[in-house]
């Protein structure tokens, strides 16, 4: 567990949190702009009583009750990232369900492989009672959609369908709240409860082409083979505004709100994302492995439960949501015949975490 020091929240709950308020503290309340900035933005390993007190009195003076402070000023968060998984006791691990729909005699229901593989370890880390010895509940709730094969265009009538059923599940997922962990395995592609969680985060239509303009920080240039999943955060073609040669892979926005790529190259390149959201007054958590192919989501999964470090705290926020979203990129090893049954192979892993400005800039 670690204390946190709530300022900036605290400010834009009573509207105080305006242009200058740091500048302003600091002056009114006798401390120095860097010791108001370091507490204003968490930055502040070991703040001083005397300074605590300080801000204290000045947010009382400016309306804040007595009564709630300096307490309001504190919170905590679990230090480690499947710490804060198992912490609300529940955890919900969402995988798509493919429905296979070209026999028509009977419908075949399967999962992908690799996602149900990391499904697993997630379950075997939780249970091992490693993670503040807590063992939560584990419940897998399935995100059902009709597969047509490879390179098939998309049915309309059974794609809407398959839209409203994912409608019902993220409807569902919101009204747990901060009881459970949500915990959400593969792309957009196969995991149509991504791109609510995506949509919701930053503002878009789900399942609505990007438009002229930039609203997801993040975007998929699917291959042709793939199949063609409308997606506010992907699609066959780049991302407006990207002056990238047109590659399949991730596309981010670096610090200078360009867009950079982390192409893939089958058999030899892939690329992912890892998104935590967390809930710092509920304590719940939403976490997305989303790899650009099967064996991208395995290695992202791999390499979560091999050290989580990188990805935990989240570092921006808005609206009580704490957000971190982490570009991956890395090499696929060689495997052996077909690859079949065999773990994921991955070296020169590297790990980029969007850029806070970048970020805060598009989260709703």
């Amino acid at each position: 567990m670690e204390v946190r020091i709530r300022l900036r929240k605290l400010l834009q709950e009573h509207r105080l949190d305006r242009k200058g308020v740091i500048n302003q503290i600091a002056r009114e309340a006798g401390l120095h702009r860097h010791v108001v900035a370091k507490l204003y933005h968490d930055k502040s390993p070991s703040p001083s009583l005397s300074s605590l007190t300080k801000v204290s009195n000045w947010l009382r003076d400016h309306g804040i009750p007595a009564e709630i402070l300096p307490m309001a000023l504190l919170g905590s968060r679990p230090a480690k990232l499947f710490e804060a998984v198992a912490r609300p006791g529940t955890v919900r691990i969402y995988i798509g369900e493919y429905q296979d729909t070209q026999t028509p005699e009977a419908t075949l229901l399967w999962t992908n492989r690799r996602d149900t593989t990391v499904a697993g370890m997630i379950v075997q880390a939780l249970t091992a009672g490693d993670n503040g010895g807590s063992r939560p509940w584990i419940i897998f709730e399935y995100v059902p959609f009709r597969y047509l094969g490879l390179r098939a265009e998309l049915d309309e009538d059974r794609f809407r369908q398959d839209v409203e059923r994912s409608e019902g599940v993220f409807r569902r997922m919101q009204s747990h709240g901060g009881l459970s962990t949500s915990v959400l395995v593969g792309s957009q592609r196969t995991n149509y409860l991504v791109e609510r969680v995506v949509a919701d985060l930053f503002g878009c239509e789900p399942f609505v082409p990007v438009g002229r303009k930039v609203k997801v920080p993040f975007h998929l240039v699917y291959r042709g083979r793939d199949r063609a999943v409308p997606s506010c955060f992907g699609g066959l073609d780049k991302p407006p505004g990207c002056r990238e040669r047109k590659a399949a892979g991730v596309y981010y926005l670096d610090k200078r709100g360009r867009w950079a790529v982390c192409p893939f190259e089958s058999g030899r390149k892939c690329a992912g994302i890892i998104l935590t959201t967390y809930d710092s007054a509920a304590g719940g958590l939403t976490l997305g492995i989303m790899g650009f192919s099967g064996r991208g989501t395995e290695a992202l999964g791999r390499k979560l439960l091999l050290d989580a470090a990188p990805f935990w705290p989240p570092y921006a926020g808005k609206k009580g949501r704490e957000v971190g979203v982490y570009v991956c990129r890395f090499e696929i090893g060689p495997e052996g015949k077909a690859g079949v049954g065999q773990a994921v192979r991955v070296r020169n892993f590297k790990v980029v975490g969007i850029d806070e400005k970048v970020l805060n800039g598009c989260l709703t």
